[in-house]
């Protein structure tokens, strides 16, 4: 992956900008994604009045499809991103209903299902549905489930060696005990636990929504295991 460091010119002798060139650069790019960010510069510097006309009349059309299928819509600041929620449905499920009708989000959460639109130009076409959803095998709730990221908050980090020894714990038996893995719902990518953090009640809870859907980490997290730290034991002689 590769992207633009934008530097206003009044902010271009601030000294803080070499440490972080030095932070984000690679010694040995890749000639590939160089090239793929100045394919994507160009792209846009070119975009003209009539690329934007012909991006919004898609967009539009596409609002108006939604708005048939009865979703509801949230359009934020990025004219490319749309935001659908369905009344009674997960958005792992809205999900399904999208894939199965040869339609692939960007990702979903508990409640919500992103859209992401493409940049077209005038030349380009990018049709709107001419089907309904289908609505007919999808079970539907009382309401939205509640979005289980919240994460815990971190009592306590042990200080731990790699190379210490682990092995793997039911989740009942894990409370107390210091965690060996990282664990990390995506959405939003932000880990819930830590290696070497003290495993709560509440990391417990947290770990059983969240193994039912999108995770990194937790190796064997499907089978209510968790990787755990061997406790340290001093043998005197």
């Amino acid at each position: 992956m590769g992207s633009y460091l934008h530097i206003p010119k009044w902010r271009e002798e601030l000294a803080e900008i070499p440490r972080y060139l030095q932070m984000l650069q690679s010694s040995s790019p890749s000639y590939l994604i160089m090239a793929s960010l100045d394919y994507a510069r160009h792209y846009v510097g070119n975009y003209n009045k009539q690329d934007t006309e012909a991006f919004q009349k898609m967009r539009t059309d596409w609002l108006i499809w939604l708005q048939k299928n009865k979703l509801t819509i949230i359009t934020p600041d990025d004219p490319l991103k749309l935001i659908v929620r369905k009344d009674g449905l997960s958005g792992f499920d809205l999900q399904t209903v999208f894939e199965q009708a040869d339609y692939y989000p960007e990702l979903a959460d508990t409640n919500n299902v992103l859209l992401t639109l493409p940049l077209i130009k005038d030349v380009m076409e990018f049709p709107t549905p001419t089907t309904e959803l289908k609505w007919e095998d999808v079970r539907f709730g009382t309401s939205n489930p509640p979005n289980p990221i919240a994460i815990p908050p971190i009592i306590r980090i042990q200080a731990f060696n790699t190379s210490r020894p682990t092995y793997f714990e039911r989740l009942e038996h894990t409370i107390g005990k210091t965690v060996a893995e990282m664990v990390i719902p995506y959405p939003p990518g932000i880990p819930i636990i830590l290696a070497g953090e003290i495993i709560t009640v509440a990391h417990i809870e947290m770990l059983l929504r969240v193994k039912q859907h999108h995770y990194q980490g937790g190796e064997k997290l499907h089978e209510d295991r968790l990787k755990i730290f061997y406790i340290d034991i001093l043998v005197l002689i």
